[in-house]
């Protein structure tokens, strides 16, 4: 949740809904609920594009995880 709210201050162009924040914030498992939501947008994109670019600063060891989830 804490980087989603940098990003929504310091990324130009980027917002993440505070829907998406507040669900990160209250997750039990904050690794497995941020995959979920990453896979479920790549999901929700996949019909009106051709890829998506993954920025998982620090957490590059994930990416495979939300491949998987994403059914990649």
């Amino acid at each position: 949740a804490g980087m989603a709210r940098f990003m929504n201050k310091n990324v130009a162009g980027v917002f993440v809904p505070e829907e998406l924040i507040n669900k990160m914030a209250e997750a039990e498992d904050k690794t497995k609920t941020g995959i979920a939501i990453a896979a479920n947008i790549i999901n929700e994109l996949r019909d009106i594009c051709y890829g998506v670019h993954i920025m998982a600063i620090g957490w590059e060891k994930k990416v495979p995880a939300v491949l998987d989830a994403a059914g990649l």
